[in-house]
Order: structure tokens, then sequence, then C-alpha cells
């Protein structure tokens, strides 16, 4: 049978025989404001939400098994931006006091560089005194280089330095002969071994293209924190070089 409306408020509900009239176990509208319906596994009850307020920029949703919480990203691999530097008629461009123990390997992106100078190579070094000095000894390694119609010729890098560039005659030092490229650095925290540079760019000679892969090393096993980009003669009239750092797990 239906029941009878009776006291404000009731609904029916079945008590396993028949139905009755009963109060029902959501909670009022009137709780306070903010509050979410969950249950607590007998009612539903308007309880304070778990979910983590927004705070640290880049930090993402992650559960305790209770709450979600905001937290930083875990696990290795994500690359980081950690600084650029803009070249104008510059001696050369410096990444100190970026480096450190949460990365041991980062990644250059080379855009438009310019050197001032005709007949001029782009260079790298590296440093153990955070820029104070750049290494100039025992760099070693093989450069790769391709001019465009020509077969695929070597040579030694150079072991004062890291070249990122064979200019295989005159550089045209304005924008048509830009290098664009980039350049990876490994293993920078250990104290044990070598430090490798893999190096890959493009610039144009006073008649055609050239394409550069460079396979260098540093013997050094102080660790490197800081890095180093320069024409080997004059100045860079222009370009922006910028850092990442590849986050370790």
């Amino acid at each position: 049978s239906f029941l009878a409306p009776s006291t404000s408020g009731k609904i029916p509900v079945s008590n396993g025989t028949t139905f009755v009239m009963s109060t029902p176990t959501f909670p009022n509208a009137s709780a306070t404001s903010g509050k979410i319906i969950k249950s607590d596994g007998t009612n539903w009850v308007a309880s304070t939400e778990t979910y983590a307020a927004p705070s640290t920029s880049g930090n993402v949703l992650t559960s305790d098994g209770t709450n979600w919480l905001s937290s930083a990203p875990a696990g290795g691999g994500a690359f980081n931006l950690l600084g650029s530097a803009t070249a104008s008629y510059s001696a050369s461009l410096n990444f100190t006091s970026l480096m450190t123990s949460a990365y041991d390997n980062y990644f250059f992106v080379l855009k438009d560089i310019v050197c001032a100078t005709n007949n001029n190579d782009f260079i790298m070094a590296l440093s153990t005194d955070n820029g104070s000095s750049y290494l100039s000894t025992n760099y070693g390694g093989s450069l790769f280089y391709v001019v465009q119609g020509s077969a695929l010729a070597s040579q030694n890098n150079n072991s004062t330095r890291i070249d990122l560039s064979q200019v295989n005659g005159d550089w045209v030092n304005n924008a048509a002969g830009a290098i664009n490229g980039s350049a990876w650095l490994y293993n920078v925290n250990s104290t044990t071994g070598p430090k490798f540079v893999v190096a890959n760019t493009k610039a144009r000679n006073q008649t055609t293209n050239v394409v550069v892969q460079n396979m260098a090393s540093q013997s050094s096993t102080s660790v490197i924190n800081a890095a180093q980009f320069l024409c080997a003669s004059g100045n860079i009239t222009s370009g922006k070089i910028y850092m990442y750092g590849i986050k370790n797990t």
C-alpha cells in the first residue's frame, strides 16, 4: 500500500517488509560552505574535501593512500629549462651556478649563432670551478662533417676545446651563416670518469652548407659545474643558447 504523507522531511524507505516514513540520511544542504558529500561507511555526510589546494607551480596531484597531495613530479627523464643566454657582441655565453647533483646530463640548444669574424669556429669549454676558469687541456674525440655535395670527412677534436662547427673555409659572418644545432653534455657529476659531449650543428661557409657531428670528451675526473660557448676568435654578434637539465631518476 502507499504511505500517506506524515512528518515534514520524511521519505519512504523499506524496512524489509513494508515501506515506512524515515528521516533521510543525506546531509542537510545548510552544512558549512565548501563541504562535499561523502560516505562514512553507513551514511552520506557533509565533509571537508581532501583534495590538495594549488601550491608550488609545476606540482601534480598524488595519493598518499588516504588523501590527495600536491607534490613535485616523481621519476626522471624530464627536460627542465634551467637558463638561457643571448649574445649581443658578447665575448662568450656562460652557464654558471646552474649545474647541480639533480642533473647528470644537460642539453643545449644553439639558435642563430653568428660570430663577428670570418673563417672562425664556434667552440665550447667546460669548468670545474663554476666558471672562474675553463679547462683548456685534455679534450679529445672525433669530429665528422659533410660539406654539401661532398663526401663525409673527419678530423680529431681540438685538444684545447670542443669544436661545435667546421667551416671548411670562410664562414659567412651574418645571418645566412648562422649556426643552429644542439649539444648534449653527459656525466658531469662523475668523479671517476670522463665527461662527454655529442654535438650536432649546421652552418654555412661562403658557398655552401656544412653539417657537423662532434663526439668529444673531457678527461677530468672533477665534477663539471659550468659551460662556456664562444667563437674561436672575436665576439658573438648575435644568437641565443638554451640550457636544459635532464632530471635524474
